[in-house]
């Protein structure tokens, strides 16, 4: 058994040894990879013989051929041909997954140092003793952007040499000296690869020449304008997003101010859910003196005139409330996120200086207001998030004795709420004019004076207990203008309810006469009688003063926002993520790209659980659970697919054996085609930019266009793990 085991180690010594001879040899084979890779291929030459090799290949053969004395052998070929064709199966299942949708910042606008010029000319990159070939996408005096055929072996911070082979300059040499260039930013695709650069080190000779070509070659025609395009899209994005924000905003001031509440604002989605309650008196109830002392997150359950809170950490205390609440249906669960924000001057002043030319005394006011805000709380209505569910103890009201809200007073002149619009466009002037109208809504009627009159509209207060819709039709008439004159018939005039506001007893609305029911008298009229008198009227500047204070707040908002905004929209005729907006706090790029792609699956139901809304409903509130399996899939449920309460543990109790659980509060609000035509200025800016980029200009029109959906995900999962996990 000795000699057998002794003979077949020899023997297996003896063919180690044949194989390292044989891969020892020189080789006469050629790799050629034209045609085989996406990237360049360059002519190389070695063992006697010319290859054509992409950077990647060139460097693993330059690696192997070090192994084996500078001298291409079989085992360099073999190897170089084994390490490229697993390199091969490596990339092609990344192929295969679905793309992770466009992420958008909405929290800043990129900043340009310097105006890009849109050229094309080959230049040369040299890295090292690798070369690279490609052509310029846009060229500015500190930096460039160059196109290549895909590459490997390029990264971020690399120092390579440029040089512009072909560049028509009349001091050309200065151009091929090769200056020196660092990669800053690059890109890849399948085919491509696209990198930014800028200068590493100053040659005055170059610099004088490059900036001599811009100036002579700046014109508007061939200046880049991708970053204003981006901003705009931004900028669509961002105010879409706000405008439909579900969670109200409160901005308060440090704990030693008397008045702790300074600013409020309320959209209309978040006006539908808290409607007629959202009064001074329901804020003093929440728990804001915790947060003023220093409390990040915090939850209250309010309910009549009692309200509890305490800090999210208090996991036993927050359990307590959450069974409070479920044994109180008419309660409302709410979830305190507090962010840090600060005013700063050079943030403020363009915003100021445009209000303090209309009104400088508010100008004033609302410097003095900025600058005492330290905190911004978003208030979170989780009470759709328990639906669903069954308390699993019995608490009563003196077991949270110790958790009772401290109330908090607000003084007489407090801010009336406002909603974050940025751009306000009237298509005529308003004045402040107080006449004596009467109102008619069905079988009501109200006798009351106008705050604000325009040739198209006015405004007005009616009782707070007015039941109201937006876009219904009421009448009136004008009592004392009838007076006036004979020639026109001011009784029963058509209005449409275009804005409304209840806010401390009083219901604020804004009205648009419906022209085209009124007699073309009527309308010249109302043209009439305001140009005739508007040098004796005090214009009401409300919507320049509101949109320069919407985009200060919202600048400071955007940032600290943790909620995903998901943009929904038709791709090629099926219903797709559009794109996802980041912020600085909602960390989209974090998110795993299976979830997307499970997400991407629901969209047939989604649009089916839109369909089915109410017409007087146009918001969808719901949970979305989730949780990922070893195989990386992503299992999602949305709360309506839970018939019973015992359906929903079942499908938690499983989900909580993975530790990747997700929770997110789900709000879906349906937009329309129209959403684009509302940013009027956004639209005009596009226009203008057309001539420059019209193909670009027509891919994000069509974008916006095509909008059905804005689905806005807040991370509740520490409060579902809390819940359904045992002590």
């Amino acid at each position: 058994m000795a000699d057998i085991s002794n003979r077949k180690q020899q023997n297996q010594a003896f063919l180690q040894e044949l194989e390292k001879q044989r891969l020892n040899k020189d080789c006469n084979r050629i790799i050629d990879l034209r045609g085989k890779v996406a990237g360049e291929c360059q002519c190389y030459e070695f063992g006697d013989r010319q290859h054509y090799l992409d950077d990647r290949a060139y460097l693993l053969v330059k690696q192997l051929m070090a192994r084996f004395d500078g001298r291409y052998t079989i085992g360099v070929y073999e190897a170089v041909l084994k390490a490229l064709k697993l390199l091969a199966q490596q990339e092609t299942p990344a192929k295969a997954q679905l793309d992770t949708p466009l992420l958008l910042r909405l929290d800043s606008s990129l900043q340009r140092s310097e105006e890009r010029i849109t050229f094309s000319t080959p230049i040369k990159l040299r890295l090292d003793d690798v070369l690279y070939n490609g052509h310029t996408v846009d060229i500015a005096s500190q930096a460039i952007r160059i196109a290549f055929k895909r590459t490997h072996s390029l990264h971020a911070d690399d120092i390579v040499r440029i040089e512009f082979t072909d560049f028509p300059h009349p001091d050309n040499e200065a151009l091929l000296t090769a200056a020196t260039y660092q990669i800053i930013k690059i890109d890849h695709d399948e085919r491509y690869t696209t990198v930014v650069l800028c200068l590493a080190q100053q040659d005055d000779v170059f610099d004088h020449v490059l900036q001599t070509w811009l100036t002579a070659h700046g014109a508007q025609a061939s200046v880049d304008v991708d970053d204003r395009l981006i901003n705009l899209q931004n900028q669509f994005y961002q105010r879409v997003w706000l405008s439909h924000l579900h969670q109200p905003q409160l901005w308060l001031a440090s704990k030693d101010e008397i008045q702790a509440l300074l600013a409020v604002h309320i959209m209309p989605a978040a006006q539908a859910v808290y409607g007629a309650n959202f009064y001074p008196q329901f804020l003093q109830q929440l728990p804001l003196l915790q947060v003023c002392a220093g409390a990040q997150d915090v939850i209250a359950v309010v309910h009549a005139d009692s309200s509890y809170g305490c800090a999210l950490s208090q996991k036993k205390s927050v359990k307590k409330l959450i069974n409070w609440h479920l044994a109180k249906p008419a309660s409302r669960l709410l979830w305190l996120q507090t962010s840090q924000v600060n005013f700063s001057n050079d943030t403020m002043a363009n915003e100021l200086a445009t209000i303090s030319q209309l009104n400088s005394d508010y100008a004033d006011n609302l410097e003095s207001t900025l600058h005492a805000i330290r905190k911004r709380v978003s208030l979170l209505d989780m009470s759709h998030c328990f639906s669903n569910v069954s308390a699993d103890q019995s608490v009563n009201q003196s077991q949270l004795s110790s958790l009772q809200s401290l109330k908090l007073f607000f003084d007489d002149d407090l801010a009336t709420p406002n909603s974050l619009q940025q751009h306000i466009e009237r298509a005529c002037s308003r004045f402040y004019i107080r006449t004596p109208v009467t109102i008619q809504l069905e079988n009501q009627s109200w006798q009351v004076e106008t705050l604000d009159v325009s040739a198209h509209g006015m405004s007005l207060y009616l009782p707070a207990d007015t039941d109201v819709s937006l876009n219904q039709r009421i009448s009136a008439n004008f009592l004392r203008w009838q007076t006036l004159t004979k020639k026109v018939n001011l009784q029963a005039i058509p209005y449409q309810v275009k804005n409304k506001q209840l806010w401390n007893g009083k219901l604020k609305l804004g009205l648009q006469r419906i022209r085209y029911n009124c007699p073309e008298s009527l309308n010249q009229f109302f043209d009439w009688v305001i140009a005739e008198n508007a040098d004796k009227l005090k214009t009401d500047h409300d919507d320049v003063i509101k949109a320069a204070e919407g985009r200060l707040f919202s600048a400071q908002l955007t940032p600290t926002l943790a909620t995903l905004p998901v943009f929904l929209g038709m791709q090629e005729g099926q219903r797709d993520i559009t794109l996802v907006g980041m912020t600085d706090s909602n960390v989209a790029e974090n998110i795993d790209n299976h979830f997307w792609t499970a997400l991407r699956q629901q969209m047939l139901h989604l649009s089916e659980m839109l369909k089915a809304l109410p017409h007087d409903l146009n918001t969808l509130i719901t949970t979305l659970y989730g949780y990922q399996n070893s195989q990386q899939q992503w299992s999602l449920a949305f709360e309506q697919e839970f018939n019973h309460s015992r359906d929903k543990t079942l499908w938690m109790q499983r989900a909580l054996k993975n530790p990747s659980l997700i929770a997110y509060h789900c709000v879906i609000h349906p937009l329309s085609s129209d959403e684009a035509h509302l940013e009027s200025d956004v639209a005009d800016q596009l226009q203008q930019l057309r001539q420059l980029r019209a193909h670009k200009v027509q891919q994000l029109r069509q974008q916006f266009g095509s909008l059905f959906g804005l689905m806005e995900l807040t991370d509740i999962s520490p409060m579902i793990r809390l819940f359904y996990q045992s002590d």
